[in-house]
């Protein structure tokens, strides 16, 4: 297992080789990043009840995948601190929008 200064070092790598027009290095940059979005999707999914219910921590490593990877093809981070701050923004926003469709006003949730 690496080391998560390590995993930055290659976060780093990768983002450099996406800013030089690599489309292959945003894949993998977010391969590389799962086991991070695991961890934070695990502690997040505590202050969302209602979505723990319905979700696991898969589900929302996926789904914030996906908005990251679109995300990433119009965004280019200029630092892994970046890259970082844009998979907690959208783990974040993928979270709120799954707790809003569980607890919203048209939701599976009855009070």
């Amino acid at each position: 297992m690496q080391t998560p200064a390590s995993n930055t070092a290659i976060i780093t790598r990768l983002i450099e080789r996406l800013a030089s027009g690599d489309p292959s290095a945003r894949d993998e940059s977010i391969n590389r990043s799962c086991q991070r979005l695991e961890e934070m999707s695990r502690r997040q999914l505590n202050r969302f009840p209602a979505v723990r219910r319905f979700e696991q921590t898969g589900d929302i490593v996926q789904l914030t995948s996906m908005r990251l990877r679109a995300a990433l093809e119009s965004v280019t981070p200029h630092s892994s601190r970046e890259f970082f701050a844009l998979s907690a923004k959208k783990q974040r926003e993928q979270l709120i929008d799954l707790h809003r469709h569980y607890c919203g006003p048209h939701s599976v949730i009855s009070d």
